[in-house]
């Protein structure tokens, strides 16, 4: 499928009711366990009592590509304080070859879970394409940034979850 109609499809079906009910800041963060890129697999829960950053991204995505890095360096500049980067890709959407390459071309040197069947992205509500999701040390979501996330909201998304309990 060329990747535009790919793109079309997404935008066309999230508003459509393919996305479920949207979590809220204050909810408990919807648990999930995925398979790995690299293998193995990633269970949300075992990052309880961390501050993680929960991003959904796709290759074709042009913002995803250009808020990966700012992701990124904030994960590594505050990797001492116990932040996570769970960046999630939507392989439901797209091939794991261009995946592959995606997280080299960045970079990527943490675990790049699959939503192979789209089911956490129906978990979290998805309507958009990133959307980043900022989850406290309680795994209570704090903030929800649906689309491009800035620096600026990056900055004080990180800051909300920093915080000790």
């Amino acid at each position: 499928m060329p990747r535009y109609l790919r793109v079309v499809l997404l935008c066309a079906l999230l508003p459509a009711g393919m996305a479920g009910q949207t979590p809220q800041p204050g909810d408990p963060a919807p648990d999930f366990t995925l398979p790995l890129l690299g293998g193995g697999e990633l269970h949300l829960a075992d990052t309880r009592d961390h501050p993680v950053v929960l991003n959904f991204w796709a290759t074709w995505c042009k913002p995803c590509s250009q808020e990966m890095p700012d992701l990124l360096k904030a994960s590594s500049s505050d990797s001492s304080a116990g932040l996570v980067l769970i960046a999630v890709n939507l392989s439901d959407q797209e091939d794991r070859k261009d995946v592959r390459r995606f997280v080299t071309r960045l970079g990527m040197t943490g675990p790049v879970p699959l939503d192979e069947k789209g089911k956490v992205r129906q978990a979290y509500g998805l309507t958009a394409v990133p959307t980043t999701v900022f989850i406290g040390r309680d795994g209570r979501i704090q903030s929800i940034v649906a689309g491009p996330v800035s620096p600026a909201a990056l900055r004080r998304g990180v800051a909300g979850i920093l915080r000790p309990l």
